[in-house]
């Protein structure tokens, strides 16, 4: 099992911090598309977060992206457009056990679409209602 003592949750709309995922020194590195960001800059928060998994080097991090919750139009955007960059997707708002294998199934697509072994990329779900637990 991994260590990650420490995590950096980085804002997908904001390049100069993210940016700073390759010095912070932290276990894991968290690229959010969902909270931090406004509803009308989603799209271009994925096209930053995108060009950041692309081009920067992460070193030792292990690199996640937080996704907005999949029964909305950019869950299921967010993860055609990276998640096949990443060690993992952290879901939000997960109620049942139909929402994780609703992601596992488009991660299946994803994965078989970019040559990666399935199950290579990581889901972190997180359990945020009375509901979830």
């Amino acid at each position: 099992m991994r260590l990650r003592r420490t995590r950096m949750y980085a804002p997908g709309n904001n390049p100069k911090v993210l940016a700073k995922g390759t010095t912070a020194g932290a276990d894991s590195v968290i690229l959010d598309l969902e909270d931090s960001v406004a509803p009308a800059q989603k799209d271009a928060a994925r096209i930053m977060v995108r060009y950041a998994l692309e081009h920067v080097h992460w070193g030792t991090a292990e690199v996640l992206v937080r996704v907005n919750p999949m029964n909305t139009e950019y869950g299921p955007e967010d993860i055609r457009a990276v998640a096949h960059l990443v060690d993992g997707v952290v879901v939000p708002k997960c109620e049942t056990k139909a929402d994780v294998l609703q992601v596992d199934a488009l991660l299946e697509e994803v994965e078989a679409e970019h040559g990666l072994p399935t199950g290579k990329v990581a889901i972190v779900p997180l359990i945020e209602t009375a509901k979830g637990v």
